[in-house]
């Protein structure tokens, strides 16, 4: 994985013309992040690729899009979780 984030980062940093191979270099480096567990920052790797990425029709921001959307899914799930465990502790206490 850390092999793979610095190519992904190298190829970023070179003003690459090729917008579509550096929007999925942005989507896999949001995969990269996942498998790390830091959800934070792959959210806002995929929001910076929609906002930024020029070409509505390649399927790139399409893409963002679904990944962001599992994300955010993910975590109002686990922010019901926190409710309902919060909850159940209230209910316990009385």
């Amino acid at each position: 994985m850390k092999k793979s984030e610095d190519e992904i980062t190298d190829f970023i940093s070179k003003n690459t013309p090729y917008q579509y191979w550096l929007g999925k270099s942005f989507l896999l480096m949001s995969d990269i992040y996942l498998s790390q567990n830091d959800q934070f920052q792959a959210k806002h790797t995929l929001k910076s690729l929609y906002e930024n990425y020029n070409d509505d029709n390649d399927g790139i921001k399409a893409e963002a899009t679904k990944k962001l959307l599992v994300i955010e899914n993910e975590e109002k799930s686990e922010q019901q979780k926190a409710i309902d465990s919060s909850f159940q502790m209230k209910i316990k206490e009385q």
